[in-house]
Order: C-alpha cells, then sequence, then structure tokens
C-alpha cells in the first residue's frame, strides 16, 4: 500500500474566517509532520476585466493589494507558534478554482487545504473554490474545511464507505495518516440504495473491513442504510468527536448527474462537524 508522505501543501487563502480555518488545519500538518505550507492569494478579475488587461490605475491598486496582502500574511504567521519558515505565500490574479488548478500543474504538492462555506450542495458547482473540479483535474487528495472547524488531532478518523467503483481511492491516504498520527478509524457502511444493489454493498464494505483488519487501523464500525444516512453520519461523526470524514467523491463528475444525485460530499460538507477529505484516483 503506497505511504502518503505529507511534506508540501496548498492552501487558498482570502482572509476570511473559512480560510482562516483552513490554515489552521494546515497548520496541524507543519507541526505534526514538518510539512510546508504554501499559501496562494487569489485576486479575482470583475465581470468586466479579463487577466492582464489591466490599465495603469488599475495595475497600481493590484500592487497596492498585493503589498496589503504580503503584510496581512506576514502578521498571521508571526503571531502563530507555528515556525514562520514551514511557509510560503504568492499572490495570483485569476479566476480561484482555474488559478488553483494552474498553480498545482506547476509545482507538487501532496495535499491541498481549501476553505469552503457555500451555504448549500447546489450553488458547490459555482462556489469560489469547488473542490470537486479541483481533486478531478489534479488527482491532489484535498481537504475542504468549513466554519464548524475545531481543534483538530486527526486521531479520529470517519471512513464512510459506499457502494462505489471508487470506493478504495481514499484509503491509503487515510491508513498513513491515522499510522502517522497514531489514530484509528471508524469504518461507516453508507447503504442509500443509489449506486447498486445490496449485495454489491456488502460485498465491497466487507472487503473494506478486511483491509482496514489486516492494517491494524480498525477502531470500530457502523452501517446507516436509507435516505437518512448523512444525518446519522453527521450524529455519529460527532459522537466519536471526529477530526476527519473522509468521502469518496462521484469518479467521474457528469454535468447532469450531480444535479439529480448530489454527490454525498457536497451535501456534507457545509455543516459537517468535521473537516471533509477526498481523493479521486487518475
Amino acid at each position: 500500500m503506497k505511504n502518503y508522505k505529507i511534506k508540501n501543501i496548498l492552501v487558498p487563502f482570502d482572509f476570511t474566517n473559512c480560510s482562516m480555518n483552513a490554515l489552521k488545519v494546515a497548520d496541524k500538518f507543519a507541526a505534526d509532520f514538518n510539512s510546508k505550507v504554501h499559501l496562494l492569494n487569489i485576486i479575482e478579475p470583475t465581470i468586466y476585466q479579463k487577466t492582464g488587461q489591466l490599465n495603469s490605475d488599475q495595475l497600481n491598486d493590484l500592487d497596492k493589494y498585493i503589498e496589503n496582502s504580503t503584510k496581512a500574511i506576514e502578521r498571521y504567521l508571526t503571531k502563530t507558534s507555528i515556525n514562520p519558515e514551514a511557509y510560503s505565500y504568492s499572490v495570483d490574479f485569476g479566476f480561484s478554482c482555474d488559478a488553483i488548478i494552474n498553480h498545482i500543474s506547476n509545482n507538487n504538492y501532496d495535499l491541498i487545504v481549501v476553505p469552503e462555506n457555500t451555504k448549500n450542495h447546489l450553488k458547490k458547482y459555482v462556489s469560489k473554490y469547488n473542490p470537486l473540479k479541483i481533486m478531478e483535474s489534479t488527482h491532489t487528495p484535498l481537504i475542504a474545511v468549513n466554519k464548524f472547524y475545531r481543534i483538530v488531532d486527526f486521531k479520529n478518523i470517519i471512513l464512510p464507505i459506499r457502494n462505489m467503483a471508487n470506493w478504495y481511492d481514499k484509503f491509503p491516504f487515510m491508513i498513513s495518516l491515522v499510522k502517522q498520527t497514531g489514530g484509528t478509524i471508524h469504518a461507516v457502511g453508507i447503504n442509500e440504495n443509489r449506486y447498486g444493489s445490496n449485495l454489491q454493498f456488502t460485498n465491497i464494505f466487507n472487503k473494506a473491513i478486511s483491509i482496514l483488519e489486516q492494517e491494524n487501523v480498525l477502531s470500530s464500525i457502523e452501517v446507516f442504510n436509507g435516505e437518512n444516512s448523512i444525518n446519522e453520519l453527521k450524529t455519529y461523526a460527532e459522537k466519536q468527536k471526529a477530526d476527519l470524514i473522509a468521502i469518496t467523491p462521484p469518479q467521474k463528475n457528469n454535468f447532469a448527474k450531480p444535479f439529480m444525485f448530489h454527490p454525498l460530499f457536497n451535501r456534507l460538507i457545509s455543516n459537517s462537524p468535521a473537516p471533509i477529505f477526498g481523493v479521486l484516483s487518475a
């Protein structure tokens, strides 16, 4: 099984409360795993602007913004207990999601931590940071952090298991993480009867449990059935004081299908009691 080394982390940073929470998650990796964290502050154009087509006044405003942004980031870093030398930062201009994807294509990152506070799952498809689009485009592991962040240790991981062809994608990262932290995994079967038969779900679930037992990382097992599964999952995550919930996103984002089926990643992210992890293998 692949052993992930979480050494380089990207955090889109816009000074909102959610982006501060995302940075706190990255802080934890920097402290526990000696990770390097790069903060990417993205200046989005207005509807009338095109990247690279700014007049002199706009360029002066942009230079001033970059200067203020740099000072604000430096002030934040000096107030943390984390070694500021673990951090780097840059300012980019463009639409946020595309800028992130372009930045990742030119750099090597082991993890992306994005702020996400879109109010409902339908708006996720047009959100500033579209986690599913980033995962599909980069195949880089991603953690989305909402406004409900609390201090985490990455020792209690909730691992929902569903009847999906790519159910295994998240396993190597999660198993590596808990082995590095000394944590455990709580396996939760989610059978919404949406992706296939009960027999298919049972076979996948049993195989997943067998893998976790062999890796000696399994702490507890639960199974939730039906349309209320997501609420039961959230309640269970709160009960276990979860540090992270690892969701398997759909393997390919068909344009129409998400609006009909609403992937669990999007349904959970706005009101999850813990940050949400996802990854899509190439």
